[in-house]
Formats: structure tokens, sequence, C-alpha cells
């Protein structure tokens, strides 16, 4: 959520950022005039209030036909009150719901953009291989190798469902202890979080309610996780954290769950684009001044897990359009995947600033004893089906078996995947 005092003083900055992430700017003079009314019948009310305050001192002093007219005034006046407050709540209401679909403004130096062929390609990583047989996709892989069913995942759950099996699942959770193994040595507190959540959590965390059309809701309320960012985020909502206890760094695993709404027809093949897939998430509480620092931090991180996977890679800066409701700025690493002859997004991490605290009333309390909002960070460890196609692709060998990344060996406990005889 945006600062409401800094929307007053800085309109045209806001409208115009807003308009490069492609919402509508009209919405900041709604918010204003929203503002400006809550603001006008706060303070008729308030006057109202001090006035019955005043009149019941000045009654218990009274007598006769005097305290008799202030008896009426009072009684007038409590009810003209009564009448007032729920305007004044409601009005207070729209301009909630209007603060809550503003967008996170683009950092000073995000491109202004009006589509994803504008990101920047900031640099790569080890040349993509060249074959010397045609290659197969992940699904002719999986299908030849016993490791991925999508029919009968489709038969249980419906389409952009699917099983893993056999060395599959355990290349799976390789890479989750891959990650964790890495992660913590860096210092971070790993955690298993909720994978439902509560419709603030949701809305703190800004996927409500723009991306209302993404996410499934259960019948009692709660919410399913599109990622582990929510709930782990979320968990510091309403504390103050001490400042020299930051960055407060997690890294969590869990399932993901998203209706991928508006991507109708769009990778269907295979388990790219899945309504539910596992992902480890990485996420920061970090002083205001920090916060550009441990984007790059973060970033860091992504790449040496694709580069001891030995994944040819590019990373990839976002535009004004593709940074999403959220993001101040964003990076995403993209695959390099045979099959397609591109690159495939695999990571994303971005900066959101002080707009998920603002939300959710995540603050830190200065040496000075101030206490100010903190900035938030996200980021993707593994997500686990992508990497899966990544590695799969490019560690694809002519007789039909797949090769296991050095780095994971350990993990797994297999160096090869071999074609069922």
């Amino acid at each position: 959520m945006l600062d409401i005092k800094f929307i007053r003083n800085n309109k045209e900055e806001i409208e115009r950022g807003i308009a490069s992430k492609g919402y509508d700017p009209e919405m900041v003079a709604e918010v204003l005039a929203l503002d400006r009314d809550v603001r006008r019948l706060q303070h008729d009310l308030e006057q109202r209030q001090a006035r019955l305050k005043s009149l019941s001192a000045e009654i218990a002093k009274q007598f006769g036909q005097k305290k008799l007219e202030l008896i009426k005034e009072a009684t007038e006046l409590s009810k003209t009150i009564s009448e007032k407050k729920p305007e004044l709540t409601e009005v207070k209401s729209k301009f909630h719901q209007l603060m809550l679909r503003l967008p996170n403004l683009p950092a000073k130096d995000v491109k202004l953009g009006k589509e994803s062929a504008e990101n920047e390609v900031v640099r790569s990583f080890s040349q993509p291989k060249k074959f010397d047989f045609p290659v197969k996709d992940h699904l002719e892989l999986g299908e030849a190798l016993s490791l991925i069913d999508v029919r009968r995942g489709a038969k249980v759950a419906g389409s952009r469902f699917a099983f893993l099996r056999s060395e599959a699942v355990v290349l799976h959770f390789a890479l989750i202890n891959f990650a964790f193994a890495k992660l913590m040595k860096e210092g971070f507190i790993p955690v298993l979080p909720p994978e439902l959540v509560n419709e603030r959590t949701v809305l703190g965390t800004g996927y409500l309610p723009l991306g209302e059309e993404e996410v499934y809701r259960t019948s009692d309320d709660l919410y399913l996780i599109g990622t582990a960012e929510l709930p782990l985020i979320g968990m510091h909502q309403d504390e103050v954290l001490e400042a020299d206890k930051l960055p407060l760094r997690y890294v969590g695993f869990s399932s993901a769950f998203r209706r991928e709404a508006g991507s109708y027809g769009k990778d269907i093949r295979g388990i790219f684009r899945m309504h539910q897939f596992e992902k480890v998430e990485m996420v920061s509480f970090v002083l205001p001044k920090d916060s550009e620092k441990e984007l790059e931090f973060f970033l860091s991180l992504e790449e040496s897990i694709m580069q001891e996977l030995k994944i040819p890679y590019r990373v990839v800066k976002m535009c004004t359009a593709d940074l999403g409701v959220q993001a101040a700025k964003k990076y995403d690493i993209e695959a390099w995947l045979p099959s397609q002859n591109c690159y495939r997004e695999t990571h994303s991490t971005s900066s959101t600033t002080d707009f998920q605290s603002r939300r959710l009333n995540i603050r830190y309390r200065d040496t000075d004893g101030r206490v100010e909002l903190v900035h938030t960070l996200n980021g993707t460890v593994v997500a686990i089906g992508r990497m899966l196609i990544a590695i799969f692709e490019n560690y694809q060998q002519k007789d039909g078996s797949i090769e296991i990344p050095e780095a994971l060996r350990p993990y797994c406990g297999f160096r090869k995947i071999e074609p069922l005889l």
C-alpha cells in the first residue's frame, strides 16, 4: 500500500508510476477525492462530539429552563452524530478498498516499457550445449523414462496436474535439500509454513484484490498459497522488529497453487505451467537503506544455484509493464530449454519496498527508539518443476538417459536416469 501523505503531495508522480505499470492513473484522483471526504467527515464528527462533551459538562451545572434547552440540544446532537457515523464508515471503506488497488511504484532505475519484450537482458552465463542428436522435450523424456504422467494426473484432478514418479521424485527432494543446505549456510532460517492463509495475509502481501482470478479460495474463507512468500511475510504482521536483528531472512518450502486464469492455452504441454507445483522460496525483512543491496544478494544466490547446476541462463531486469502489483524492482532468471530453443523463466526476485509492510503493519525500532516500516523482499530459490525441466533437457543423452548434475548427486544417490529395458 502507498502512503496517503506521499500521494497528497506527489499526485503527478504517482499517476505516472501507476500508468507505467499499465494501471489506470485516474484512480489517484479518486483516492484523493475520497481522502478529502474522509477528512471532512472526520473533522465534522469530531467537532460535534467535542460540542456534545462540553454540553454534558454544562448540563450538570444548569437548572430549570436553561438545563432543558441544553438537554434538547444534546439529544439532537447525539442523534446527528449517530446518523453521521455510518456515512464516515462507508466513505472510509471505499477509500481503503481503492487504496488496496493502487500498485507499488517502480524504482527510478526501472526501464519504462509497455510489454515484456522491452525487458532488459543484464547478462548470460554459459553457452547452450550443442547436441549431435535430435533433442527431446521434457515430456518426451519424462514419459519415455516413466518419470512424468500427465495423463493420469488429468484423470484424477483435471488438466495441468501430473504425477511425478521414480527417480523424478528422488530428484525433486534432492533439489529441495540442495537449496536448503545452500541457504542455511548463508544464515537463512528454515521454515515449513502453512499452505492455507487468511484473507488479510493475501491482501497484505498484495495478491488481492487485483489477483483475485489467480487464487484458490476455500469454502471457509481461507486461501491456498501461490508461493511461500505469503505466509513467510505474513507471519510478522503487526510486529515491531529490532533494527539490530535485521536483515531477518527465511527460506521456506511449500506447495503452491495457482489458477493460471490469464494463460489459457499457454504452455499446456508437460509440467511447465501447472495448477499445483512445489517451490523453495526466500524472503527478507531489511532496513530501507539496505533493500537495494539485499535484492542484489538474492539475485546472486539464485545465480549461484544455476551455476552449480551448470544450466545455461540469462538474467533479465523487468521493465515497468512486467513488474506486477507489488514489486518496485524485479529480476528474472531464465534457463535455456533446448527443445524450445529459447530461455524460459525459472526464478524471480523482487523488492517490494514498504508496500507489503504498510499493509501488514510490520515495522522496526531503530537505535533511537523510532518505529518505521521495514522493507520486504522475496525470491525463488528453486521452482522444482521448472528446474526438473531444465535438468531433463540440458542433461539428456543420446541413448535417452539423463545425467544428474554433479551438485545434486550427493542428495539423490545416483549419477544417471537410465532408459527402461
